[in-house]
């Protein structure tokens, strides 16, 4: 990361951690919420938004509160999630590798550290570098996944989602 970026993600983080991060989590908290929602696609909308929110909270490394990463934990695991490709169109939802890459960002958020969404996680877990001081390796067969370990791409595997020769 060059070193404007590091200074805007700073000066982003100070305004958050001085009332303004508090603020946005209040209102689309709020949204997220409402339960006089017309359908169910404008609950998941706005629950995506508030799940949005706390990635750029996360990624700035902004102060969050205890009650509300346990409120992001739970939004999460209720919006839909799509673990291929799908039609952009009315898709609000994560897809399989986002999801769980954001979990683990949720359990291991520390304030004042930074989390990069940008790196490549794990397939199956979830994981970046960040949570094992290692990168994850690209998927010999689809060039499309990636995973921390063996483990992680066996476990794939027998999901039918990767050939054995991978």
């Amino acid at each position: 990361m060059n070193d404007s970026k590091i200074a805007v993600l700073e000066t982003l983080r100070q305004k958050l951690d001085a009332g303004l991060g508090a603020k946005l989590v209040a209102k689309y908290r709020g949204l997220a919420d409402a339960p006089d929602r017309p359908n169910e696609w404008d609950k998941d909308e706005n629950r995506y938004k508030f799940i949005i929110l706390g990635a750029l909270l996360m990624e700035t490394g902004a102060k969050i509160e205890s009650h509300d990463l346990r409120h992001l934990r739970r939004l999460a695991s209720q919006v839909r999630t799509n673990e291929g490709f799908t039609i952009v169109l009315g898709d609000l939802g994560f897809r399989g590798p986002s999801k769980r890459q954001f979990l683990v960002a949720v359990a291991n958020y520390q304030p004042g550290t930074r989390r990069d969404f940008n790196t490549p996680s794990c397939h199956t877990c979830g994981k970046t570098r960040q949570d094992t001081a290692q990168a994850p390796l690209m998927c010999g067969g689809c060039k499309f996944a990636w995973f921390c370990n063996r483990v992680s791409r066996r476990a794939k595997r027998r999901r039918g989602c990767h050939s054995a020769d991978d």
